[in-house]
Order: structure tokens, then sequence, then C-alpha cells
């Protein structure tokens, strides 16, 4: 029953005892049913004031928070099917062969510890271009300073965990390893290198490669169980949703350094991006094939 339902049978039992006690007054008996007809009288009147004022108070507010809800709802709705469609064509990019092999120089040369070094130095500035490169446009995009430099570090563990996910695929965990320790001691170096173009004190040189290097690696290290529990890089499902994907979980990630939690879709989704276009152009599997 209804609020106004309620409201009726009480008024309709209080208006027909008071009448009943004033017939009694002068003298009247009343039946049984005059007495119904009177409960009833009661309930019809009270339930229709009741609805009156219940309905000039509601309905004013009512239709509007339905509609402002029915809108938001719609938009979320849009949104999530916008992003779904991008992801499926993300998809159809990551897993369509490139038509340029960028690491040709290296094709059908086995993966000896001598030329994965001579890898690791060419895949560097890659590393680098692209873990900058994502976190300026993070930090332009979302409009939040101070966070970039942190951002990068983060970028550099994420792309080594890249690295190392598609090196096993073609290496043995130790050589893999290897890889992975030579990219981040050259990491280290050209940081250093950054540091004296800015004239920093040479003498610490030293100090700061080591510093670089070992906060690298703890990232890298930190990581790493956290990032292979994810086997999809993209959504399986992207019109169920994202978070079953390595990259949308870095976008979390990345989310909770710049706004201290990671709910915010739009930058997880702008970072997932980010990732999937630099995926396609380091041609991670290119450098490690043999034939």
């Amino acid at each position: 029953m209804k609020k106004a339902d309620y409201i009726g049978i009480v008024g309709g039992i209080l208006i027909a005892s008071i009448v009943i006690a004033l017939a009694k007054e002068i003298g009247l008996i009343l039946g049984f049913v005059p007495a119904v007809l009177l409960v009833l009288g009661g309930y019809w009147l009270t339930k229709t004031i009741a609805n009156r004022i219940i309905s000039d108070k509601e309905e004013p507010i009512g239709p509007v928070i339905k509609e402002e809800e029915e809108e938001m709802s719609q938009d979320v709705k849009d949104a999530l099917n916008n992003m779904a469609l991008k992801t499926e064509e993300l998809k159809r990019k990551l897993n369509k062969e490139p038509k340029e092999n960028i690491w040709s120089k290296f094709k059908g040369k086995p993966n000896k510890k001598g030329l994965l070094k001579g890898k690791a130095t060419f895949l560097m500035p890659l590393l680098v271009e692209n873990s900058i490169g994502l976190a300026s446009f993070i930090t332009d995009y979302s409009k939040i300073q101070g966070k970039e430099k942190i951002l990068v570090w983060e970028s550099f563990a994420f792309f080594l965990h890249l690295v190392e996910r598609i090196s096993l695929e073609y290496l043995n965990p130790e050589d893999s390893e290897y890889f992975c320790k030579e990219l981040i001691d050259l990491i280290a170096i050209d940081n250093i290198a950054n540091y004296l173009k800015q004239g920093r004190d040479p003498t610490k040189i030293a100090k700061m490669k080591e510093d670089s290097k070992n906060y690298l690696t703890s990232r890298w290290l930190s990581t790493k169980a956290e990032y292979f529990e994810f086997s999809n890089l993209l959504p399986a499902n992207p019109r169920e949703g994202f978070a079953d994907s390595l990259f949308w979980h870095f976008g979390s990630k990345i989310t909770e350094i710049l706004l201290g939690h990671p709910e915010d879709a739009v930058i997880c989704f702008a970072v997932l991006i980010c990732c999937t276009k630099s995926y396609i152009s380091l041609q991670l599997h290119n450098l490690f094939r043999e034939e």
C-alpha cells in the first residue's frame, strides 16, 4: 500500500469514531451499516487530501531527479560504448603485423648475449622516448602538474615489464633477465646524461647512476608479480569491461598517482591508448624473433 492509503485508513476510523461519539451525545444510535459507510467515507476523504499534499510536495522534485538520473546513465552508457568501439579498433591494430620491421638489422641472428646487449642499446632510447611521451601527454591531458617525474619512472618500469613479457616468448628466463638489466643500466646512464646537461655536479655521477639503477630495478621487480597477473594487454571483451587488461590496470595506477584514487575512466582510457600505440610502435616481437 502507498503512504496515502495508510493515512486514509487511520483518518477514516478517526472520523467515524468522532461522528459516532457525537451522535451518542445527542441520543442517536448508529447501526453497523452507517458506521461502515462513515469509515469508508472518512477513508476516501482523508486519502484524497493526503494524495494532494504528497503530490504537491513531491511533484516539482520527482521528475527533475528522474530526468537527471536517466541523462547521466545515458551519458555513461554512450561513453563506455565509445570506449569499447575504440578499444576493439586498437585490438585489431595490435594484432596486425607491421608493414615495416624496424628491427630488420637483427633478423636471422641468434639471441646470444653479445647481440642482446646491442639490441638493448637500440631499444633504450625508444623506451625513454615512449616513457617521457606518455608522462607528458597524461600530465597535459589531466592538467595536474608536479607529478611528471614519477610518471616517467613508473612508465619505465611498465615498459620494462612489457619487454620482459615478450622476451620470455623467445628467450630463456636467464637471458631475459640479462636483457632487462642491460636496459636498466642504459636508462640510468641516459638519466645521468640529462643531469649533466642541466649543469649538475659531475662529481656525483657515480652515485646518481647507482641511485637511478636501484630505483628502477626496485620498481621493475616490485610490479613484476602484479603485472604478470594480467594475461591480456587489452580487454578480452571491451563491451563487458576493461579491468581484465594490463593496459587498463596500468592506467589505474597512473590515475592513483595523479588523483589519489584509481577511479577515473577518462584518464585510464587515455593511458590505455598511449600504451597500445607504444606497444605497436616498439615491435617487440620483431626485436626478439630470430628467423
